[in-house]
């Protein structure tokens, strides 16, 4: 399992998100989901692999009590509305080792690289990034503002202290 999927690029896959998405909005189907003229990105960190015994230089490590864990994770955003049954996903980033890092990866650093990319893709939609209090941080805010969007993020009392 861990072959095949380390053996797909995922930005080979881009090109299939981003023509669904013309797709829907050639054919107005996307007018029903803006919200506010804007449309509502929710975004939340997925695992999708993970393993104790087989790793890969892509894999992101976690130590806990003395046992390591590998695994692949990514951002999936999707559009959402209120009203609307159905969600549309857009095309998720990867959150993974890159070639020269030191550090780790992080879902805050994969979603700031995820706006970057969402504007190269569609640059004329404009998105409120909905999130957990993980994304309600001063750099991932200064990056929404910068792309001209929004956002709407759900901080519990407790996770920032600063803001109760």
């Amino acid at each position: 399992m861990r072959e095949l999927i380390g053996s797909v690029h995922s930005e080979k896959l881009a090109p299939v998100f981003k023509e669904y998405l013309t797709r829907l909005q050639r054919n107005n189907y996307l007018n029903k989901f803006q919200f506010q003229g804007r449309y509502l990105l929710t975004l939340d960190g997925v695992q999708y692999y993970s393993s104790k015994d087989i790793d890969c230089p892509k894999c992101l490590e976690t130590e806990t009590k003395g046992v390591l864990t590998y695994s692949h994770k990514t951002v999936q955003p999707i559009i959402s509305h209120p009203d609307v049954r159905q969600i549309l996903p857009m095309m998720p980033e990867e959150i993974c080792h890159h070639d020269g890092d030191t550090k780790q990866d992080c879902e805050t650093n994969a979603a700031k690289r995820l706006i970057d990319k969402l504007r190269v893709s569609h640059p004329r939609m404009r998105f409120i990034y909905m999130g957990d209090a993980l994304y309600a941080n001063t750099p991932y805010i200064t990056k929404i503002r910068e792309a001209d969007d929004n956002f709407i993020f759900r901080v519990k009392q407790g996770s920032h202290s600063f803001l109760y």
